[in-house]
């Protein structure tokens, strides 16, 4: 019988060795910085079967209207929540939000410790395909309603 080959190994999660601030691991964008996110920090970076996860991402905006770093309003998967996942894993990867992205109503907020990466949180307009546009939602990043406790994209 012939051989098999192995199956090609799916690109990675960006690598870890980037960035730190406030104690948490981030990346820096590998791409042409999708919306102005050119740093993604995260509690956790994990790749799982197809896609990876980041854990309480926080991005860091250069060359956008919000310059900046800011904790993210996730909108429960809303339009606002899916374009700011989007901008992270076009920055990151070069690749799309994973399909299924799901996100709790209310519930969990970033934790207090977010607090030292970024003070507040801020919104992707619904628009953001067309011109990218960030918007401030005035929330503490600890205290910020619908919070975007994970973004998961392709890769």
């Amino acid at each position: 019988l012939p051989k098999c080959s192995p199956l090609p190994t799916p690109p990675p999660t960006p690598p870890s060795s980037c960035k730190e601030k406030g104690g948490w691991p981030g990346r820096k964008a590998a791409f042409d910085g999708h919306g102005g996110v050119v740093t993604v920090y995260g509690k956790k970076f994990t790749q799982l079967g197809g896609y990876y996860q980041i854990d309480w991402p926080i991005v860091k905006l250069k060359g956008s209207n919000l310059d900046g770093v800011w904790s993210l309003y996730g909108g429960a998967g809303n339009a606002y929540g899916k374009e700011a996942c989007n901008a992270i894993c076009q920055s990151l990867t070069g690749t799309s939000l994973r399909s299924g992205w799901v996100l709790p109503c209310g519930g969990a907020r970033y934790p207090a410790a977010a607090n030292k990466v970024a003070k507040f949180s801020i919104y992707a307009d619904g628009e953001f395909a067309i011109k990218p546009l960030w918007h401030k939602y005035n929330k503490e990043s600890s205290r910020a309603k619908d919070p975007m406790n994970h973004c998961q994209c392709l890769g």
